[in-house]
């Protein structure tokens, strides 16, 4: 996918054209503040599929899903 960097200023005025294109899946939108990235402008359909496609296949067997963790978790202690 194609990311525009735009500033500020610039895209003011083309905010709605510029979702458009987001909400198409055309590109993501960069907005920059003094030539820094401040903001990304993203579709939100876009990150649900590219985030499923990356975790498919990552569970192989899923048996007794209720029963409780075997593994002490490190934020617990």
């Amino acid at each position: 996918m194609q990311t525009v960097n735009v500033t500020k200023s610039k895209l003011k005025p083309k905010v709605f054209e510029y979702i458009r294109s987001v909400q198409a899946g055309n590109i993501e939108v960069c907005i920059t503040d003094r030539g820094k990235p401040v903001a990304k402008i993203i579709s939100m359909h876009s990150d649900d599929e590219r985030e499923l496609e990356l975790m498919r296949g990552l569970v192989l067997e899923y048996t007794k899903p209720c029963d409780p963790a075997d593994t002490e978790w490190d934020v617990l202690k």
